[in-house]
């Protein structure tokens, strides 16, 4: 991200940007938002990887009251990149062996 970026999505000056770069506590307000900002700019990025997507192929939750049913399993497929992810959610959307999805990266963090 550049100053000019920083200083567009977080409404400060370019000087404010500086003086943070230049050891000026920042302000945790703003910290908390780049955060969440870079989780979602790594989420939107089409060329993070390697990722692998997770799924169950029945809904997890086991009604304790309510008839038997088969055990979930959980799926995992390696994609090269967050672009592959996204088509192969894309394409397994709205299926029937197709629960809880979520993507981890190389790093374990969650996507």
């Amino acid at each position: 991200m550049t100053q000019q970026d920083a200083v567009d999505r977080l409404g400060v000056s370019r000087t404010t940007i500086q003086n943070w770069e230049n050891s000026t506590p920042i302000p945790q307000t703003v910290d908390i938002s780049c955060k969440v900002w870079e989780h979602h700019l790594r989420q939107e990025s089409p060329a993070i990887g390697p990722l692998t997507l997770i799924y169950s192929d029945a809904p997890m939750f086991v009604d304790p009251y309510g008839p038997r049913r088969r055990l979930a399993i959980i799926q995992q497929e390696p994609h090269p990149t967050n672009a592959a992810v996204l088509a192969r959610v894309q394409q397994l959307a709205g299926q029937p062996n197709f629960h809880n999805p979520f993507v981890v990266a190389a790093d374990q963090s969650t996507l």
